[in-house]
């Protein structure tokens, strides 16, 4: 399945390669100042530029651009089993939405501040929005995708608070604020 969407949108690997260059570089910066964790923000840089990357990139450049009006957006209800499922389109929107939610949350609550979390929610609305314009083979607005990607954020959010306690437990016994 993965082999098959990066044949069709080559760009899409590209991005992601970019987007994992460029949260190594925040996660740099982020060692020399020392003011946040640095692989807290790996993990969210890479998460939310690899999202971008792998929904945002156009398809095939010969298709030209194209519009959906927003009005034809439909919701369908999450599938509440991608997370135990084959792997399908709905299941990635659930998964990629996972890694942005557990990424979110231990970066918001590092920095004790939320936007964070705030730009995670609003990602999968502007993907949809840009799907709309972009030339893809894609339908663009989709409800679908949009209701799968919350999903996998709120179980992400759940999977990142219960990752925060873990480390802040570890940072305890151990004695440093460096997780």
């Amino acid at each position: 399945m993965l082999d098959a969407y990066f044949r069709e949108t080559p760009l899409s690997g590209i991005g992601v390669v970019v987007a994992l260059l460029l949260a190594t570089t925040l996660a740099a910066v982020a060692l020399r100042t020392g003011t946040v964790s640095p692989l807290r923000v790996w993990l969210y840089a890479a998460a939310l530029g690899s999202y971008a990357a792998v929904t945002m990139m156009p398809g095939a450049l010969d298709q030209g651009w194209r519009w959906v009006s927003p009005l034809g957006l439909h919701v369908d209800p999450p599938r509440w089993d991608a997370l135990l499922t084959g792997i399908d389109s709905r299941s990635l929107n659930v998964w990629a939405g996972l890694a942005l939610g557990a990424s979110a949350v231990l970066l918001s609550l590092e920095l004790r501040q939320w936007w964070p979390s705030l730009v995670v929610l609003a990602a999968p609305w502007l993907v949809e929005w840009w799907q709309a314009v972009m030339p893809t083979a894609r339908d663009g607005l989709s409800g679908e995708d949009v209701g799968d990607n919350l999903y996998g954020i709120a179980v992400g959010a759940v999977i990142g608070l219960l990752l925060h306690a873990g480390l802040v437990l570890v940072e305890r016994r151990a004695g440093t604020h460096d997780v």
